[in-house]
């Protein structure tokens, strides 16, 4: 049995998120022990699907008392308190593999594991960000793949070129994200799910599924939602998602007059029931790794309006159509309307099949534990 912590900053709902409740759920616990390490709680439908599943789940800040505080003093205090925490439950649980998400390599190499263990490190936004804003956590990693086995894995391969670059390697590993593509296929009444969040029957839905952060461009796609309710009386925009700028984007609704219009749903677990009554997605993030959202939304049957700084790789379908950032919210609504797509085209849906991703990397974790056992033997 190999013993392995996927260690991500918690479950709300999201690419990353998801992706780890997706590898929980569909690893060999006949061959892996599991055990799913956060450092933060979030309220999250992602936890009870995992518990149901019988997966371990901890969270750090459920054992710190002063969590939540806003001081100065507490938050110092939580910082320091959470690098020992992780270190502790790293050696208390004394795992063969621990597999990092997101900004976690500066916990890593500060808990310094077993120096058999074996490191995956998943990248799952761009790499310019990751640059830009984060450099002590590529300054970690850089550390940790010198005193560890470490593996780095990219959603694609412009990321994987670009992954190579900055850590002065050629060994980066492509993985797609991957969905359960079963579930997305299957198709429910469109009528009941319109009913149930109380949108009417002849509706023209626009869609977004996606967290709520500046990244994401929320601002501006209530604005091209505000020019199609200029053309279409019947538009209502469906937004499935949290985070911290959700508040903001519901004042700018309301600044707009939009509130009967726009509907925001959060930590849903129904999200391809919700997808199959939209008619088109528009995405219009700043910046992409690799969104699972245009996956979904492919398998679905969905148009999606996407931003052309999000990854072609993306694209197995006729379904996508990419659109200037710098063209007007207008030009991006006459698109959304006028847009018609009555002949479906799929090609490589196979490699985004969740299953048979995660049998790959299990057999990774695998095949690199007993590679590094057998050299700790010699």
């Amino acid at each position: 049995m190999v013993k392995v912590i996927q260690f991500i900053h918690g479950l709300n709902v999201g690419g990353a998120e998801t992706l780890v409740k997706d590898y929980a759920l569909n690893l060999n616990r006949n061959l892996i022990d599991l055990t799913v390490l956060c450092y933060e709680h979030y309220d999250s439908p992602y936890e009870k699907i995992l518990k149901d599943a019988g997966i371990k789940v901890i969270y750090i800040c459920d054992e710190m008392f002063l969590y939540g505080r806003k001081e100065i003093w507490a938050r110092a205090i939580n910082k320091i308190l959470f690098y020992l925490k992780v270190k502790n439950y790293i050696h208390k649980l004394n795992p063969d593999v621990i597999h990092t998400h997101l900004i976690l390599n500066a916990y890593l190499k500060f808990a310094r594991p077993k120096k058999k263990t074996v490191i995956f490190y998943t990248q799952h936004f761009q790499v310019k960000r990751w640059i830009r804003y984060f450099g002590k956590d590529i300054k970690a990693l850089r550390w940790l793949m010198k005193h560890y086995k470490v593996y780095v894995i990219a959603l694609n391969n412009s990321m994987k070129q670009e992954i190579d670059k900055v850590l002065d390697t050629d060994k980066t590993i492509v993985m797609n994200s991957g969905i359960d593509v079963a579930r997305f296929s299957r198709k429910v009444p469109e009528d009941i799910v319109k009913r149930k969040i109380e949108i009417p029957k002849d509706a023209f839905i626009v869609g977004h599924v996606g967290r709520f952060s500046t990244v994401k461009n929320h601002e501006f796609l209530i604005d091209i939602f505000g020019e199609i309710v200029k053309k279409r009386e019947n538009a209502f925009l469906l937004m499935v998602g949290n985070g911290e700028t959700m508040e903001t984007i519901r004042k700018k609704v309301r600044i707009l007059g939009l509130d009967k219009r726009v509907i925001i749903l959060s930590d849903r677990t129904d999200v391809p029931e919700l997808m199959g009554i939209m008619d088109i997605l528009i995405f219009p993030s700043f910046s992409e790794g690799m969104p699972v959202t245009l996956v979904e939304a492919q398998i679905v049957g969905i148009r999606c309006l996407v931003a052309d700084s999000v990854s072609k790789e993306i694209v197995f379908s006729n379904l996508v159509k990419y659109k200037s950032l710098k063209e007007s919210k207008e030009c991006w609504a006459d698109e959304a309307l006028s847009w018609k797509n009555d002949n479906v085209k799929y090609y490589g849906v196979d490699k985004w099949d969740i299953t048979k991703i995660v049998k790959k990397l299990e057999g990774m974790y695998l095949e690199v534990v007993e590679e590094s056992n057998r050299e700790s033997i010699m």
